[in-house]
């Protein structure tokens, strides 16, 4: 009775290999990591001096190198971390004016490299800041405000198929991945005149880690279960001929 069911056990080991045996990987063990120093906004890639760090210049996922053991490597999904930092200084120029406010926004993305499409957007940061003015500030005198600083961090995954197409070459093929940061500042003065500028820097360092998971070759999966048909029968054979020699006794 055990030996009715060897064959058709057999051949869903076989199919079960394919894709449902796959091995999810990750591969946090070399993650890559690239930076852009803190550089006054608005920056681009097209800023100068930023050329040569922006488009994050990030090595395509090779499935030929990520196989192991006659199993393809498959991407399954890209993992990306964007930490930022702002750093705002506000200077006030009173003009017999009162008080001054100065309101600054801004924020960074990460963006494939047709400059449009967002992979990781941060959230918008604002810095408000406002200096009374005293008998000694009213005409024409510059006043510098505290440094406002902010740090933070924005992850996403990526794991639809057309995005997941970019990340994938052979040979050290590299993807740009471009980062823009923005700022804007307003100035408001309750009674007289005012003036002012605020100096907005901004950093960027992003993290990719791949996912991925190992499957067999096609052909390997038909030779297995060719191979498990082969035993399976055999082994049936030999259980049939006993069974008709034991009848024969």
């Amino acid at each position: 009775m055990r030996h009715r069911f060897l064959l058709p056990g057999l051949l869903c080991s076989a199919i079960a290999l394919y894709p449902g045996g796959s091995t999810a990987r990750a591969d946090f063990t070399n993650p890559q990591v690239l930076s852009i120093p803190l550089t006054q906004t608005n920056w681009d890639p097209t800023t100068t001096g930023l050329q040569s760090v922006n488009p994050f210049q990030i090595v395509k996922f090779d499935p030929v190198l990520n196989g192991q053991n006659g199993q393809n490597a498959v991407l399954t999904s890209v993992q990306l971390k964007l930490d930022y930092e702002f750093d705002n200084t506000p200077s006030i120029r009173f003009d017999n004016a009162s008080t001054i406010t100065v309101v600054t926004t801004g924020s960074m993305k990460l963006t494939l490299p047709d400059n449009q499409t967002s992979l990781v957007v941060s959230p918008t940061f604002t810095n408000s800041a406002s200096q009374t003015a005293t008998p000694s500030d009213v005409f024409s005198k510059f006043v510098t405000l505290p440094t406002y600083q902010k740090i933070g961090a924005v992850s996403a995954t990526i794991s639809d198929p057309t995005t997941l197409s970019q990340f994938i070459g052979t040979g050290g093929a590299k993807i740009g991945l471009p980062v823009f940061a923005t700022a804007r500042s307003t100035f408001d003065s309750s009674s007289g005149n005012g003036f002012g500028s605020a100096r907005t820097e901004g950093s960027a360092r992003i993290t990719v880690i791949y996912s991925f998971a190992l499957v067999p070759e096609p052909s390997s999966v038909v030779l297995m279960g060719l191979g498990l048909t082969g035993v399976a029968a055999a082994a049936y054979r030999r259980s049939r001929f006993g069974v008709k020699k034991s009848a024969s006794a």
